[in-house]
């Protein structure tokens, strides 16, 4: 049996959704907590290449890295940031994956 597509999508945002929402709930500014899944999903092609018969791609998450690295040479740590950071990692693979297998 094959799951469709959009039903996985579906799936991801609400509970994407859910998990943002609820550590929202702990900051005092709660849009900071978005905007840093946000910045984290951002994948850039960081090597291409291409021939007669093929096009190579090599993809990478910089917003999780760039977020990543702010958030840990801050002096304030806050988890609930981190916890938004790693989840918009987990989505910005998801999306390296489509990109590879070509359902993007």
């Amino acid at each position: 049996m094959v799951i469709d597509t959009s039903i996985i999508q579906i799936a991801l945002i609400i509970i994407v959704l859910y998990f943002l929402y609820s550590w929202s709930q702990l900051e005092t500014k709660r849009y900071k907590i978005f905007l840093y899944f946000i910045v984290s999903t951002i994948i850039v092609p960081l090597f291409v290449t291409e021939t007669r018969e093929n096009r190579l791609e090599l993809w990478f998450p910089l917003g999780f890295t760039y977020l990543f690295v702010y958030l840990m040479l801050k002096e304030d740590k806050q988890p609930n940031k981190v916890k938004a950071c790693i989840l918009g990692l987990v989505v910005g693979v998801y999306m390296l994956i489509s990109k590879y297998w070509g359902v993007y």
